[in-house]
């Protein structure tokens, strides 16, 4: 049996995958932030069976909260600190190889839809 954390975890992805998870043994903590963008009747349908189950632990906050993030991980026994520094590694990494606009997928998908003449 293993730990999962889910973000977005009451949208249709991260419902499925917890019920996926669930029945095959593993224990599910879920965070949502129940925002409009995404219905959230429709969210509260989506986990409404799973938050009956034991295996499954739901947090309704916003993982831009870093505070909340933190107790999230504290409350799981979830290494916190190791992930602090992974993070900022990978900030690091990822401010290397950011490419320019020119070079960006989203240039190239409008220049895709929207030809030069």
């Amino acid at each position: 049996m293993s730990d999962f954390l889910i973000t977005g975890g009451a949208g249709f992805i991260g419902s499925s995958l917890s019920e996926e998870l669930i029945k095959q043994g593993n224990k599910v903590i879920a965070l949502d932030n129940f925002c409009d963008f995404y219905n959230p009747t429709i969210k509260e349908n989506n986990v409404k069976e799973l938050i009956k189950n034991s295996n499954f632990k739901l947090y309704r906050n916003d993982i831009r909260d870093r505070a909340t993030v933190k107790r999230i991980f504290e409350e799981n026994n979830i290494p916190f600190e190791i992930l602090e520094r992974e993070e900022e590694k990978e900030v690091e990494e990822v401010k290397e190889e950011i490419p320019s606009h020119q070079d960006s997928p989203t240039n190239e998908i409008t220049h895709i839809n929207n030809p030069p003449l």
